[in-house]
């Protein structure tokens, strides 16, 4: 049942040009729906592009400030270090084992020293043992003289022991050397 009057090949020409005219209308509808859609959007982006750039200067502005009392924490204590370093070092720059060593070796003429060893050192004082052997028994009294006059306040202990032989005689002496 046609309720046309036109001949059926226009009426196929015209139902060509109709499913034409539905395809853009909906076509045009469906963009005219995104756009809107976008549109609608762009309020909610700008927000969100402002509360992020706020946020992250507000980070930026805090790190900084972070950044800055690290450091000015990080200096404090590096002050303190360093007066806690300087006070140390001038209490054992004068204290130098090569030079102690250096003195009694100077001191020891024909005597063969066998070891040397620190016990204690404070800033005034050094307590060393030496141990060797020495050739004769004036010698080593010679040698416990030198070690005495070295410095003022130096003490050496020479057990009696040490002199019981004439020659080639062990001993083993205990310094308190003055460091000042």
């Amino acid at each position: 049942m046609r309720h046309s009057f036109l001949p059926i090949q226009e009426q196929k020409i015209f139902k060509k040009e109709y499913l034409y005219h539905i395809a853009v209308v909906a076509l045009f509808l469906l963009a005219a729906t995104g756009l809107v859609g976008v549109c609608s959007l762009f309020p909610a982006y700008i927000y969100i592009y402002i509360e992020g750039s706020s946020i992250n200067d507000t980070i930026v502005s805090s790190g900084k400030d972070k950044n800055i009392s690290e450091i000015l924490g990080i200096e404090k204590e590096l002050r303190s270090d360093m007066l806690l370093i300087d006070s140390l070092s001038e209490s054992f720059s004068s204290i130098r084992y090569s030079d102690l060593i250096e003195q009694i070796i100077s001191a020891r003429g024909p005597i063969s020293i066998d070891s040397i060893r620190f016990e204690s050192i404070s800033t005034s004082t050094a307590t060393i043992f030496l141990s060797g052997t020495a050739p004769t028994r004036e010698s080593l009294i010679s040698f416990k003289t030198r070690l005495e006059t070295l410095n003022k306040g130096n003490k050496v202990d020479l057990p009696i022991s040490g002199l019981a032989k004439n020659k080639d005689i062990p001993f083993s002496l205990k310094v308190i050397k003055s460091l000042q």
